[in-house]
């Protein structure tokens, strides 16, 4: 008896693992390619930015001050400005 008891919590978490590993393939972020980088080169340092803080200029002057500190591909700069500037919001505000 016990030890059926044990082989069907053994089998009702080995079905959770699954359920919750499928769930999560489902709810899969698509990441852009600019978020990629984001999240690969800024996001050990910094959280998701209020992309509206800065105009494009105001987001180059803050990826040149950072450019000192580490280097960033031509590609991969041009996939984030996409991403940091790619909003209907308003963007008044300078660095």
């Amino acid at each position: 008896m016990r030890w059926a008891k044990v082989r069907i919590a053994v089998t009702l978490v080995g079905l959770l693992a699954v359920v919750g590993a499928s769930i999560g393939s489902c709810v899969a972020v698509a990441w852009t390619p600019g978020q990629r980088v984001f999240r690969s080169k800024c996001g050990a340092c910094h959280p998701r930015p209020d992309r509206t803080k800065f105009d494009r200029a105001g987001w180059d002057r803050v990826l040149d001050s950072h450019g000192r500190r580490f280097t960033i591909s031509p590609q991969d700069r041009r996939q984030l400005m996409k991403w940091l500037t790619s909003r209907d919001a308003p963007r008044t505000k300078k660095p």
